[in-house]
């Protein structure tokens, strides 16, 4: 079940973030890793464990960090 996989994956340091969708069952993680092969390994150590739960596994990686301003320095003296 989708319980199983955030409880083993809430367990890893390298995952930063995870939640569950609402009404799909699907999983979202911000995972840190170092590289590529890393990333693989992980995807294949879940898909060994949970190949009776996970239907498929989608990656995305960024490479870079992005600073989202809500409030620019132009409006602080206003």
């Amino acid at each position: 079940s989708s319980r199983k996989i955030l409880s083993h994956l809430s367990g890893k340091n390298e995952i930063k973030i995870i939640f569950e969708t609402v009404g799909k069952q699907e999983i979202y993680c911000y995972v840190t890793l170092k590289g590529t092969k890393e990333m693989e390994r992980l995807v294949k150590e879940l898909r060994y464990k949970f190949y009776d739960v996970i239907l498929s596994a989608d990656v995305m990686q960024i490479t870079e960090e992005f600073k989202l301003d809500f409030f620019p320095k132009a409006l602080e003296n206003l």
